[in-house]
């Protein structure tokens, strides 16, 4: 290396200053092509020399004697001029001409940007009219005064023609000479390149040191920072090398806990990738990521973590080290957990076992990652809702998969279970397949319900939770199965999978219930019981046109029903009947429990149409039965209608709708009575008789005849009436109603004039009922009273004789009634004794004929005086009237008895007074005996024989009982 202190070149430098002559054109500019700082090592690259001042124009460089005007230069384009300069380049014969045209040229399309080859000077050529002229100047011998410029330019021309070693030189010359140049920190810098391109990695290594450590300006630190760190990297000095490649970083604050460095130029982006490369074989030759950790304890910080590992995992995958590079990656997300991007490296992870093909371990590295970094993880609850809308798609895809992969696995092992169990396998097999299926159902089902959770609301929940359920059924999981299903049903009850969800459900309850052993108690199977019958009615709301619905709320209305919950039984049956897609034996089923229900329920009237609807199906086993409840439904309809008439016509409605009903006969019954109380009695009859007519042997027959009867009589049909009294009276067993239908048949027929029926009936009577004392006195009284108005005395006579015997027959039966008719019948059989009495004359000789007479009247007078025992006041004054009158007749018939023949006159006085005197005795004992009626008046009793008493008395003693009559006037006509 050339010093200052070399008298050689002390020498030669003073005679070169003289030589070179002062030049006018400025500041020389070099600019090779191709030249670029952030190249990658060992490649040395050209370099560029920046301007200090304008260069002189073409204008500036013409002879002395022209003269030159101030004028406003001609609009020209950038093109031409660089064509000029170019021309100029080309002809010009003076060195420093040359290389002022040339570095204005550089300068030129720098600051325009032209890119066309045609407007530029080829690299080589430049290279040697620089060499050339520098040549030229020094042997010149003239002084020229930027001679470090041009040292340094002919060092850069002479790397370009490929002498590193002599390049080196010359930068060594210039630093040595020019120590204050702005040329030193690139000619430093240049010869670090140029050990590094001589693979002299010590010295470069030194040199790149020294710029980092002397160099004031940092233009050269940040390159000189990445080659000194692949300078130490090549003398296999790592650890130097990764703790250089870090302090690189540390000048680009943008990189600190970046992802990446986008943010970065591009120059500076190609620079950083390189050093992370760098970075990335140093962690490589070590232990890798413990390498990398170890390197940031050193360092003291963690800034550059991810960028690093990431750069790491990025060299693994591109040299297809897949398990390295997941590794690295999975690494990062156990160092730092918490980091929000370490759910990246966990996802680079699962990417390089894909790329790999280890599938065992990508699969292994989405359940890592779901696990580490899922809704229940430290990671999650420490992200914000931003992150979190950018972890949550990788954690639902993965979630995704994961439950598929299970779902499969777990089907897989099933079909495994059962080719075993086909084949006789032992117990022992099954039951591991069993328990091996099992817990992979369960995995399936915990990804499933932690994917459902990690998206939220989410319309492609519904089948994930439909396929947990699934997967928790098959695992024997039937409670949590059952919460499942019905979330995938009504969480989102559109989707495809959502019926069979709750009809899953549903089903689940069965298997559920069978788990217990031996059985559920009370209170369990209670609950179990109210949630199943809850999940159908839910299912019924959700799907109400589903397949499913009918046939499940069929069989909940029966459960229902058989527990005698009515109400509810009837609100589920009647839902069943309005499902279109209900099949026939379904519809048929819940109509029983509806028509049922309601019929228990007091609701007649629905039960008669659901009756009604369920003998259209023509069910022939089921038609008497439900004709039966057809006809109670209506007969219950009738009974609790208020409305006479109305209920009337529900009852025929019985009769009309099931004729054949057992019911009918009591409906028909009951109608005529609700016709009879509204007093229609035409339709009551006919109801009576159609009921009569079709149920003979019927309980109620009597009483409908006895209905008849009233219906009859009502109707003024009074014929019609006897002659169902006559029947009533053959067809009873009840001797009372028989003998009073039959006496009043009698009576029916002797109040229309139909005598000649009625004495038969009543003369039936006596004979056939002479228990019922009272009707059978009236029968003869009957019999006496036609008689005596037909003047048939004979067969009068008989029936009063018959009536008197009859009566006598029952003394403890007799009733006043029948002591007044037998006395009246009695009083009137004297009358014939009284008129044998009055017909027996006085003949002589008088004593035989009076004691004749006097024999009958002892006869008359004991009947008449027998009345007594009837205890009839009337009939008393009666015989007491008349056996005054008998004792009054012999009286007066001795009076007039025969006389003997040839009595003188006086004799005949003197026979005459000893007739009255035995008449006399007679007469005083009639009126004593008339006086007995007349004592009864003071005791208050008075009738028609007291009357003929009082006559009777007047006319034989009418100075004490011939009274004249007074009448009182009114009080308007006395005043």
């Amino acid at each position: 290396m050339m010093t200052n202190n070399n008298p050689r070149v002390f020498e030669a430098h003073n005679t070169m200053l003289k030589r070179i002559s002062i030049c006018c054109l400025g500041v020389l500019c070099l600019q090779f092509t191709s030249f670029n700082l952030a190249a990658n090592p060992p490649r040395n690259e050209a370099f560029m020399i920046e301007m200090r001042e304008e260069p002189l124009k073409i204008g500036d460089i013409k002879p002395a004697f022209i003269l030159y005007q101030d004028k406003p230069l001609p609009q020209v384009s950038i093109n031409y001029v660089l064509k000029r300069y170019i021309k100029l380049f080309e002809t010009a014969q003076s060195p420093i001409v040359k290389i002022d045209a040339l570095n204005r040229i550089n300068n030129l399309r720098a600051t325009y940007e032209v890119e066309t080859e045609k407007l530029a000077i080829d690299p080589a050529k430049q290279s040697k009219v620089v060499l050339e002229s520098y040549q030229q100047i020094l042997d010149s011998g003239e002084y020229y005064e930027r001679m470090d410029e041009l040292i340094y330019q002919t060092a850069k021309a002479t790397a370009f023609s490929g002498d590193i070693q002599e390049s080196i030189k010359r930068l060594k010359l210039l630093v040595g000479l020019y120590p204050r140049s702005k040329y030193v920190d690139e000619s430093m810098f240049r010869m670090a390149e140029g050990y590094f391109e001589l693979k002299d990695f010590e010295n470069a290594s030194a040199q790149y040191k020294k710029i980092l450590a002397f160099s004031e300006q940092d233009t050269y630190h940040l390159q000189s920072k990445y080659k000194l760190a692949w300078a130490e990297f090549r003398l296999d000095r790592l650890d130097e090398a990764g703790k250089q490649a870090i302090a690189l970083m540390d000048t680009f604050p943008a990189l600190e806990n970046a992802l990446n460095y986008t943010a970065l130029e591009q120059d500076q982006q190609d620079l950083v990738e390189d050093n992370l490369r760098l970075l990335s074989i140093v962690f490589s030759k070590q232990e890798d990521a413990r390498t990398l950790e170890a390197l940031q304890q050193k360092i003291g910080h963690t800034k550059y973590a991810y960028l690093m590992y990431d750069a790491l995992f990025r060299a693994y995958l591109k040299q297809d080290r897949f398990q390295d590079a997941a590794r690295v990656a999975q690494a990062f997300t156990e160092n730092y957990p918490l980091k929000f991007h370490a759910y990246h490296m966990a996802q680079n992870a699962i990417k390089s076992y894909g790329a790999g093909k280890f599938d065992i371990q990508e699969w292994q590295a989405k359940e890592y990652l779901v696990a580490k970094f899922g809704l229940n993880s430290a990671y999650w609850k420490g992200l914000n809702s931003e992150q979190q809308t950018e972890v949550r798609p990788i954690l639902i895809e993965y979630l995704l998969e994961l439950g598929h992969l299970y779902y499969v696995k777990m089907q897989t092992a099933i079909e495994k279970q059962q080719l075993l169990a086909a084949g006789g396998s032992g117990n022992s097999k099954i039951q591991a397949k069993e328990q091996s299926y099992h817990a992979l159902a369960k995995q399936s089902a915990e990804y499933y319900l932690e994917l459902v959770a990690t998206r939220g609301e989410n319309r492609l929940n519904g089948g994930s939770l439909f396929l947990a359920a699934e997967a928790l059924y098959k695992a024997g999981e039937y409670q949590q199965a059952i919460d499942v299903y019905e979330r995938a049903a009504y969480e989102q009850p559109g989707h495809a999978d959502a019926i069979k969800a709750g009809y899953a459900a549903i089903l689940s309850y069965d298997d559920l219930a069978a788990t217990y052993k031996p059985k559920m108690d009370a209170v369990t199977a209670d609950l179990h019981k109210k949630a199943r019958r809850e999940s159908i009615e839910r299912f019924a709301k959700y799907f109400p046109g589903a397949n499913q619905t009918a046939p499940l709320l069929n069989d909940l209305a029966n459960a229902l029903f058989a527990e005698q919950d009515f109400i509810q039984a009837e609100r589920v049956s009647r839902e069943v009947l309005t499902k279109s897609n209900a099949s026939a034996d379904v519809l048929y089923a819940s109509g029983l429990v509806n028509a049922h229900s309601n019929f228990e329920l007091g609701q007649f009237n629905q039960a008669e149409k659901g009756y009604e609807r369920l003998l259209s199906f023509n069910k022939e086993k089921d038609a008497s039965v439900l004709g039966e409840r057809l006809a109670a439904s209506i007969y219950k309809q009738a009974e609790t209608e208020t409305v006479l008439s109305k209920s009337a016509d529900m009852y025929l409605k019985v009769v009309d709708k099931v004729p054949n009903a057992t019911i009918v006969p009591q409906a028909l019954y009951d109608a005529s009575s609700q016709l009879l109380q509204i007093k229609k009695w035409q339709q009551a009859i006919a109801a009576l008789s159609v009921f009569q007519e079709r149920f003979p042997q019927h309980a109620l027959y009597n009483e409908a005849s006895d209905k008849l009867v009233f219906a009859y009589l009502e109707n003024k049909e009074p014929i019609s009436a006897a002659e169902k009294l006559v029947e009533i009276s053959k067809i009873s067993s009840d001797r009372s109603k028989a003998s009073n239908a039959l006496y009043r048949a009698a009576e029916i027929y002797l109040e229309n004039d139909f005598e000649n029926l009625a004495l038969p009936l009543l003369a039936s009577f006596i004979s056939s009922y002479p228990d019922q004392f009272d009707l059978a006195i009236e029968a003869h009284d009957a019999h006496i009273n036609y008689f005596a108005g037909h003047n048939d005395a004979q067969k009068k006579t008989a029936w009063q004789q018959k009536l008197v015997a009859f009566e006598k027959s029952s003394p403890g039966k007799r009733t006043a009634r029948s002591m007044s008719l037998a006395a009246n019948a009695a009083f009137e059989l004297t009358y014939q004794d009284i008129e044998n009495f009055e017909s027996v004359s006085l003949s002589l000789p008088l004593k035989k004929s009076l004691e004749k007479k006097t024999q009958v009247l002892k006869e008359v007078v004991g009947k008449l005086e027998a009345l007594a025992e009837y205890k009839d006041s009337v009939i008393m004054s009666a015989a007491t009237h008349q056996i005054g009158s008998i004792y009054r007749t012999l009286a007066r018939d001795i009076l007039k008895s025969e006389r003997p023949a040839g009595l003188s006159e006086l004799e005949l006085e003197q026979y005459n007074i000893l007739l009255e005197e035995q008449a006399y005795p007679f007469e005083e004992q009639a009126m004593d005996i008339y006086r007995i009626n007349i004592q009864k008046v003071a005791q208050g009793q008075y009738d028609k024989w007291i009357e003929q008493t009082y006559e009777v008395l007047a006319e034989m003693n009418p100075t004490e009982f011939k009274r004249d009559l007074k009448v009182t006037p009114y009080v308007e006509t006395m005043f």
